[in-house]
């Protein structure tokens, strides 16, 4: 019989299994893009210590969620080989240090509230020059977006506001 090279059960098995499949593939949240401003130190900036020159690299991200979260999350990877190359766009250190203490951002009112992990505390909360070449390319990157008026932070989840410098 020429059905015993395909026995039945294994037949619904398959077929079971798309099914599912689809229906799984029909919940799942779908992902949104855009084009966001990546604000990047120049040269110039780095060399003087100030972020008065800024390079602003737009960059298509896919994102689930927040796009601000989105953003910030980007930007902390740092420039492409190639946005370095071509667009002089720096980083500091301190900066991509930051990135894997980045737990999340939230709105709250016209602020986001940028939450960290514990440790990011010794940049975010250095002195002020370090301070200021930490936030600022984060603060420029979140405020593109209309609903952001202002940056705040929190760290595990409880807003911080006692900065040191």
């Amino acid at each position: 019989m020429a059905y015993d090279y395909f026995p039945m059960h294994n037949f619904r098995s398959i077929i079971t299994g798309l099914a599912l499949t689809a229906v799984l593939a029909a919940c799942a949240p779908l992902g949104d893009s855009a084009t966001v401003k990546l604000f990047f130190y120049s040269a110039r900036d780095i060399n003087n210590a100030e972020f008065t020159q800024p390079v602003i690299i737009n960059r298509e991200i896919s994102f689930r969620g927040d796009v601000v979260e989105a953003a910030v999350r980007e930007l902390l990877k740092g420039p492409a080989k190639q946005e370095a190359r071509e667009y002089n766009a720096r980083m500091t250190d301190d900066l991509r240090s930051l990135g894997p203490l980045f737990i999340s951002a939230t709105m709250n009112g016209d602020a986001v509230v940028l939450n960290f992990k514990k440790e990011a505390l010794t940049i975010l909360n250095a002195a002020a020059a370090r301070q200021m070449m930490a936030k600022s390319p984060i603060e420029q990157t979140a405020k593109q977006f209309e609903a952001v008026k202002q940056v705040k932070y929190a760290i595990d989840g409880k807003e911080f506001d006692d900065w040191d410098a």
